[in-house]
Protein backbone atom coordinates (compact mmCIF):
# COMPACT_ATOMS: atom_id res chain seq x y z
CA UNK A 1 0.00 0.00 0.00
CA UNK A 2 1.45 3.35 -1.36
CA UNK A 3 1.83 6.17 1.81
CA UNK A 4 1.86 9.90 -0.20
CA UNK A 5 4.61 11.74 1.95
CA UNK A 6 3.61 15.10 3.23
CA UNK A 7 5.87 18.03 4.43
CA UNK A 8 9.62 18.31 3.99
CA UNK A 9 9.63 14.58 2.80
CA UNK A 10 7.84 15.65 -0.03
CA UNK A 11 10.07 17.82 -1.01
CA UNK A 12 12.98 16.20 -0.96
CA UNK A 13 11.21 13.19 -2.50
CA UNK A 14 10.72 15.30 -5.90
CA UNK A 15 14.07 16.60 -5.70
CA UNK A 16 15.59 13.12 -5.20
CA UNK A 17 13.62 11.94 -8.06
CA UNK A 18 14.82 14.43 -10.25
CA UNK A 19 18.43 12.16 -10.50
CA UNK A 20 16.96 9.12 -10.62
CA UNK A 21 16.72 8.68 -14.15
CA UNK A 22 20.64 8.56 -14.62
CA UNK A 23 21.04 5.79 -11.34
CA UNK A 24 20.87 2.01 -12.88
CA UNK A 25 16.89 0.37 -11.47
CA UNK A 26 18.30 -2.26 -9.61
CA UNK A 27 19.80 0.54 -7.31
CA UNK A 28 17.70 3.29 -7.64
CA UNK A 29 14.90 2.76 -4.75
CA UNK A 30 18.13 2.34 -2.17
CA UNK A 31 19.63 5.27 -4.02
CA UNK A 32 16.40 7.63 -3.28
CA UNK A 33 15.90 6.36 0.10
CA UNK A 34 19.18 7.21 1.02
CA UNK A 35 19.50 10.29 -0.80
CA UNK A 36 16.24 11.87 1.47
CA UNK A 37 17.72 10.74 4.45
CA UNK A 38 20.82 12.55 3.88
CA UNK A 39 18.31 16.00 3.16
CA UNK A 40 17.15 15.41 6.27
CA UNK A 41 20.16 14.99 8.70
CA UNK A 42 21.58 18.30 6.62
CA UNK A 43 17.92 19.86 7.05
CA UNK A 44 18.75 19.31 10.95
CA UNK A 45 21.78 20.91 11.39
CA UNK A 46 20.67 23.75 9.80
CA UNK A 47 17.89 23.76 12.30
CA UNK A 48 19.75 23.17 14.71
CA UNK A 49 21.77 26.38 14.00
CA UNK A 50 18.63 28.35 13.58
CA UNK A 51 18.84 28.20 9.69
CA UNK A 52 16.37 27.14 6.97
CA UNK A 53 17.30 24.64 4.34
CA UNK A 54 16.52 25.84 0.91
CA UNK A 55 15.71 23.92 -2.48
CA UNK A 56 18.74 25.17 -3.91
CA UNK A 57 20.78 23.53 -1.10
CA UNK A 58 18.43 20.34 -1.13
CA UNK A 59 19.41 20.00 -5.16
CA UNK A 60 23.24 20.37 -3.61
CA UNK A 61 22.97 17.73 -1.07
CA UNK A 62 21.54 15.39 -4.20
CA UNK A 63 23.63 16.36 -6.29
CA UNK A 64 26.43 15.28 -3.76
CA UNK A 65 24.72 12.31 -2.89
CA UNK A 66 25.19 11.47 -6.88
CA UNK A 67 28.38 11.97 -7.47
CA UNK A 68 29.06 9.68 -4.60
CA UNK A 69 27.45 7.08 -5.78
CA UNK A 70 29.01 6.67 -9.60
CA UNK A 71 32.21 7.28 -7.80
CA UNK A 72 31.95 4.18 -5.89
CA UNK A 73 30.28 2.65 -9.11
CA UNK A 74 33.54 3.08 -10.91
CA UNK A 75 36.27 1.76 -8.05
CA UNK A 76 33.73 -1.29 -8.08
CA UNK A 77 33.86 -1.96 -11.58
CA UNK A 78 37.37 -0.45 -12.97
CA UNK A 79 39.04 0.49 -9.79
CA UNK A 80 39.25 3.73 -10.63
CA UNK A 81 39.26 6.59 -7.72
CA UNK A 82 37.95 9.89 -9.37
CA UNK A 83 38.54 11.68 -5.76
CA UNK A 84 41.74 13.10 -5.72
CA UNK A 85 41.32 14.25 -9.55
CA UNK A 86 41.27 17.67 -10.94
CA UNK A 87 38.49 19.35 -12.41
CA UNK A 88 40.20 19.14 -16.14
CA UNK A 89 41.06 15.77 -15.66
CA UNK A 90 37.81 14.78 -14.80
CA UNK A 91 36.67 16.58 -18.00
CA UNK A 92 39.03 14.97 -19.71
CA UNK A 93 37.90 11.20 -18.46
CA UNK A 94 34.56 12.13 -19.49
CA UNK A 95 35.77 11.16 -23.19
CA UNK A 96 37.14 8.00 -22.99
CA UNK A 97 36.54 5.07 -21.78
CA UNK A 98 36.80 4.37 -17.77
CA UNK A 99 38.83 0.91 -18.24
CA UNK A 100 40.93 2.88 -20.24
CA UNK A 101 42.11 5.23 -17.01
CA UNK A 102 45.73 8.00 -17.83
CA UNK A 103 46.44 6.71 -14.09
CA UNK A 104 46.51 2.78 -15.28
CA UNK A 105 44.32 2.20 -12.20
CA UNK A 106 41.85 0.70 -14.33
CA UNK A 107 40.94 -2.91 -13.12
CA UNK A 108 38.64 -4.78 -14.47
CA UNK A 109 36.23 -6.81 -11.66
CA UNK A 110 35.02 -10.12 -13.22
CA UNK A 111 32.17 -11.97 -11.46
CA UNK A 112 33.79 -15.72 -10.44
CA UNK A 113 30.22 -17.43 -11.40
CA UNK A 114 30.41 -15.77 -14.86
CA UNK A 115 29.91 -17.77 -18.20
CA UNK A 116 32.84 -18.18 -20.36
CA UNK A 117 32.74 -20.21 -23.70
CA UNK A 118 35.55 -21.83 -25.28
CA UNK A 119 36.42 -22.14 -29.13
CA UNK A 120 34.18 -25.23 -29.09
CA UNK A 121 31.07 -23.78 -27.97
CA UNK A 122 31.72 -25.29 -24.80
CA UNK A 123 30.33 -23.29 -21.79
CA UNK A 124 32.09 -22.74 -18.18
CA UNK A 125 32.20 -20.55 -15.07
CA UNK A 126 35.52 -18.11 -14.79
CA UNK A 127 35.82 -19.46 -11.37
CA UNK A 128 37.17 -22.85 -12.03
CA UNK A 129 40.04 -21.98 -14.05
CA UNK A 130 41.27 -19.19 -11.71
CA UNK A 131 43.99 -20.30 -9.40
CA UNK A 132 44.39 -19.55 -6.01
CA UNK A 133 48.36 -19.71 -4.77
CA UNK A 134 47.03 -19.81 -1.22
CA UNK A 135 45.03 -22.69 -1.42
CA UNK A 136 45.72 -26.06 -0.62
CA UNK A 137 46.47 -29.10 -2.26
CA UNK A 138 44.40 -31.29 -0.72
CA UNK A 139 45.06 -34.48 -3.13
CA UNK A 140 48.97 -34.24 -2.59
CA UNK A 141 48.02 -33.62 1.11
CA UNK A 142 46.24 -37.00 1.22
CA UNK A 143 49.00 -38.40 -0.24
CA UNK A 144 51.35 -37.30 1.70
CA UNK A 145 48.92 -38.65 4.78
CA UNK A 146 48.54 -41.89 3.47
CA UNK A 147 52.08 -42.44 2.56
CA UNK A 148 53.01 -41.67 6.11
CA UNK A 149 50.36 -43.62 7.64
CA UNK A 150 52.28 -46.88 5.50
CA UNK A 151 56.17 -46.30 6.47
CA UNK A 152 58.15 -47.79 8.81
CA UNK A 153 58.93 -45.98 12.48
CA UNK A 154 62.75 -45.70 11.38
CA UNK A 155 62.08 -44.41 8.24
CA UNK A 156 59.56 -41.79 9.11
CA UNK A 157 62.26 -40.77 12.23
CA UNK A 158 65.04 -40.12 9.19
CA UNK A 159 62.27 -38.12 7.06
CA UNK A 160 61.92 -35.93 10.61
CA UNK A 161 65.82 -35.41 10.75
CA UNK A 162 66.22 -35.05 6.95
CA UNK A 163 63.56 -32.33 7.32
CA UNK A 164 64.71 -30.49 10.49
CA UNK A 165 68.44 -30.94 9.03
CA UNK A 166 70.26 -32.87 11.43
CA UNK A 167 73.01 -35.21 10.31
CA UNK A 168 71.98 -38.65 9.38
CA UNK A 169 73.89 -41.66 10.19
CA UNK A 170 74.84 -44.43 7.53
CA UNK A 171 71.93 -46.61 8.23
CA UNK A 172 69.52 -43.90 7.91
CA UNK A 173 71.06 -42.48 4.66
CA UNK A 174 70.63 -46.21 3.37
CA UNK A 175 66.71 -46.51 4.11
CA UNK A 176 66.35 -43.05 2.65
CA UNK A 177 68.34 -44.00 -0.40
CA UNK A 178 66.00 -47.20 -0.52
CA UNK A 179 62.73 -45.51 -0.35
CA UNK A 180 63.85 -43.00 -2.70
CA UNK A 181 64.95 -46.05 -5.31
CA UNK A 182 61.73 -47.60 -4.65
CA UNK A 183 59.47 -44.27 -5.70
CA UNK A 184 61.25 -44.08 -9.00
CA UNK A 185 60.96 -47.87 -9.65
CA UNK A 186 57.35 -47.67 -9.34
CA UNK A 187 57.16 -44.75 -11.63
CA UNK A 188 58.12 -46.45 -14.58
CA UNK A 189 54.89 -48.24 -15.20
CA UNK A 190 51.77 -46.71 -14.50
CA UNK A 191 50.24 -48.95 -11.57
CA UNK A 192 46.22 -50.06 -11.20
CA UNK A 193 45.01 -52.45 -7.77
CA UNK A 194 41.69 -54.62 -8.71
CA UNK A 195 39.95 -55.94 -6.09
CA UNK A 196 35.99 -57.76 -6.30
CA UNK A 197 36.19 -56.68 -9.75
CA UNK A 198 36.68 -52.79 -9.26
CA UNK A 199 39.65 -50.83 -9.91
CA UNK A 200 41.53 -48.27 -7.79
CA UNK A 201 44.23 -45.63 -8.80
CA UNK A 202 47.52 -45.95 -7.33
CA UNK A 203 47.69 -43.91 -3.92
CA UNK A 204 51.52 -43.18 -4.26
CA UNK A 205 54.33 -44.86 -6.73
CA UNK A 206 56.06 -45.10 -3.70
CA UNK A 207 54.08 -47.40 -1.79
CA UNK A 208 54.64 -51.33 -2.32
CA UNK A 209 51.47 -53.31 -3.60
CA UNK A 210 51.81 -54.93 0.16
CA UNK A 211 51.06 -51.47 1.57
CA UNK A 212 48.37 -50.72 -0.72
CA UNK A 213 46.70 -53.73 0.55
CA UNK A 214 46.96 -52.39 4.12
CA UNK A 215 45.73 -49.24 3.46
CA UNK A 216 42.68 -50.50 1.57
CA UNK A 217 42.08 -52.70 4.86
CA UNK A 218 40.44 -49.48 6.22
CA UNK A 219 37.83 -50.03 3.19
CA UNK A 220 37.54 -53.93 2.89
CA UNK A 221 38.83 -55.46 6.74
CA UNK A 222 38.77 -58.96 4.68
CA UNK A 223 41.90 -57.49 2.81
CA UNK A 224 43.82 -58.82 5.88
CA UNK A 225 44.38 -62.29 4.59
CA UNK A 226 44.19 -61.48 0.90
CA UNK A 227 46.91 -62.59 -1.84
CA UNK A 228 48.43 -59.84 -4.00
CA UNK A 229 49.15 -61.10 -8.09
CA UNK A 230 50.71 -58.89 -10.37
CA UNK A 231 50.69 -58.95 -14.13
CA UNK A 232 50.72 -56.43 -17.19
CA UNK A 233 47.54 -55.66 -18.94
CA UNK A 234 47.32 -52.21 -21.70
CA UNK A 235 50.38 -50.50 -20.70
CA UNK A 236 49.36 -50.81 -16.94
CA UNK A 237 50.58 -52.85 -14.35
CA UNK A 238 47.66 -54.53 -12.54
CA UNK A 239 48.16 -55.53 -8.96
CA UNK A 240 44.71 -58.21 -8.41
CA UNK A 241 44.13 -58.65 -4.37
CA UNK A 242 42.21 -62.13 -3.81
CA UNK A 243 41.22 -63.16 -0.28
CA UNK A 244 43.41 -66.72 0.46
CA UNK A 245 40.42 -68.95 0.45
CA UNK A 246 39.10 -67.14 -3.12
CA UNK A 247 43.04 -68.02 -4.25
CA UNK A 248 42.62 -71.97 -3.30
CA UNK A 249 39.50 -72.53 -4.91
CA UNK A 250 40.93 -70.86 -8.38
CA UNK A 251 43.90 -72.96 -8.17
CA UNK A 252 42.27 -75.55 -7.86
CA UNK A 253 39.84 -75.20 -10.25
CA UNK A 254 41.77 -74.23 -12.68
CA UNK A 255 45.83 -73.42 -13.50
CA UNK A 256 45.66 -70.19 -15.37
CA UNK A 257 44.55 -66.78 -14.23
CA UNK A 258 40.75 -66.09 -14.79
CA UNK A 259 40.55 -63.01 -17.23
CA UNK A 260 39.94 -60.29 -14.82
CA UNK A 261 36.37 -58.54 -15.04
CA UNK A 262 35.81 -55.34 -16.47
CA UNK A 263 35.92 -52.44 -14.27
CA UNK A 264 34.20 -48.94 -14.92
CA UNK A 265 37.11 -46.82 -14.31
CA UNK A 266 38.68 -48.05 -17.13
CA UNK A 267 35.43 -48.24 -19.49
CA UNK A 268 34.49 -44.68 -18.78
CA UNK A 269 38.19 -43.22 -19.53
CA UNK A 270 38.12 -45.67 -22.51
CA UNK A 271 34.53 -44.15 -23.78
CA UNK A 272 35.60 -40.56 -23.25
CA UNK A 273 38.84 -40.98 -25.77
CA UNK A 274 36.70 -42.64 -28.04
CA UNK A 275 34.03 -39.89 -28.22
CA UNK A 276 36.67 -37.37 -28.35
CA UNK A 277 37.88 -39.34 -31.42
CA UNK A 278 34.66 -38.46 -33.07
CA UNK A 279 35.18 -35.13 -32.62
CA UNK A 280 33.17 -34.62 -29.44
CA UNK A 281 34.76 -32.07 -27.28
CA UNK A 282 35.03 -32.30 -23.16
CA UNK A 283 32.87 -29.83 -22.88
CA UNK A 284 29.99 -31.01 -24.96
CA UNK A 285 30.04 -34.04 -23.11
CA UNK A 286 30.03 -32.23 -19.51
CA UNK A 287 27.16 -30.35 -20.97
CA UNK A 288 25.22 -33.84 -21.45
CA UNK A 289 26.49 -35.50 -18.56
CA UNK A 290 25.51 -32.12 -16.35
CA UNK A 291 28.96 -31.97 -15.00
CA UNK A 292 31.59 -29.58 -15.04
CA UNK A 293 34.46 -30.04 -17.52
CA UNK A 294 37.01 -30.33 -15.18
CA UNK A 295 35.19 -33.30 -13.83
CA UNK A 296 35.89 -34.96 -16.74
CA UNK A 297 39.01 -34.15 -17.58
CA UNK A 298 39.47 -35.46 -14.36
CA UNK A 299 37.77 -38.38 -14.86
CA UNK A 300 40.21 -39.12 -18.38
CA UNK A 301 43.58 -38.57 -16.57
CA UNK A 302 42.32 -40.89 -13.65
CA UNK A 303 42.42 -38.64 -10.71
CA UNK A 304 39.04 -38.52 -9.56
CA UNK A 305 36.15 -41.62 -10.67
CA UNK A 306 32.15 -40.72 -10.76
CA UNK A 307 29.82 -41.65 -7.68
CA UNK A 308 27.51 -43.12 -10.01
CA UNK A 309 29.35 -44.56 -12.79
CA UNK A 310 26.43 -47.00 -14.13
CA UNK A 311 24.63 -43.61 -15.22
CA UNK A 312 27.87 -42.54 -16.40
CA UNK A 313 28.64 -45.32 -18.91
CA UNK A 314 24.59 -45.16 -20.28
CA UNK A 315 25.01 -41.78 -21.01
CA UNK A 316 28.12 -42.40 -22.75
CA UNK A 317 26.73 -45.62 -24.51
CA UNK A 318 24.00 -44.05 -25.80
CA UNK A 319 26.05 -40.83 -27.18
CA UNK A 320 28.56 -43.04 -28.93
CA UNK A 321 25.65 -45.24 -30.10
Amino acid sequence: MAVELTGDWAVYLKIAKSFTGKIPANDREDWLQGTMLEMAKVNRKYRAQGKHLTEAGMMKVASYEFRDYWAKRRYELYGVNCTHCSIEQRQKCGTIDKSECPKKKAVQVLRLNKILRDEDGGRYEFGNYVQDNNSIDLAAWVDARQVLRCLSKPVKQAGYKLFAGYILTPAELQRIYQRRHKYNRNEVTPRVFVYNGKEFPDPHPGLTPDEVRKLLMVYFPELADAEVRGYQRDGYMVFEMVRRAAAVEVRARSTCRARPQKAWPVDIQRKIVELQRKHWTLAALAEQLGRARVTLEKWKSRERYPADPKAVLAVLDRLEG
